[in-house]
């Protein structure tokens, strides 16, 4: 709420969102090292400059929380790999709660995403591969 007087996704979080979160999204460790001390883990926004939500968090122990918040741009200063995870998670956590009515409205939309993958099924009926759209779209 300091920083956005806007924020409303944390409020509509219900205990069995935040154990998604925590035990299926992040399997109760640090993203970085891997601590699974629940009592010393923490959600941070991953992009500070963007407002927190299941696809903007990552979950740290307490030591890490500071230097992650010191960092401008995190895509610049962590792994490809690290990068490639947190992204992997944000999408599966876009994806959970877009099942969820109260959470719709709040996720992003595809031309809000960026640089985001968006995947069509691809099939080979006629040797030549053929790209599914939903009706009424362009190819």
């Amino acid at each position: 709420m300091r920083l956005n007087q806007d924020a409303k996704i944390p409020f509509l979080l219900q205990v069995e969102d935040v154990r998604y979160l925590v035990e299926v999204l992040w399997a109760s460790r640090s993203a970085l090292h891997g601590s699974s001390d629940l009592y010393s883990l923490v959600f941070v926004r991953w992009e500070k400059r963007r407002v927190w939500s299941p696809w903007n968090c990552i979950l740290l122990s307490k030591e890490e929380t500071s230097a992650h918040l010191e960092v401008d741009d995190v895509h610049k200063v962590c792994s490809f790999n690290i990068n490639t995870s947190v992204d992997h998670k944000h999408m599966l956590a876009r994806r959970h709660f877009s099942s969820v009515p109260v959470m719709v409205e709040h996720l992003e939309s595809p031309a809000a995403l960026g640089n985001q993958l968006v995947s069509k099924p691809v099939t080979m009926a006629t040797g030549k591969p053929t790209i599914h759209t939903p009706a009424g779209s362009a190819h």
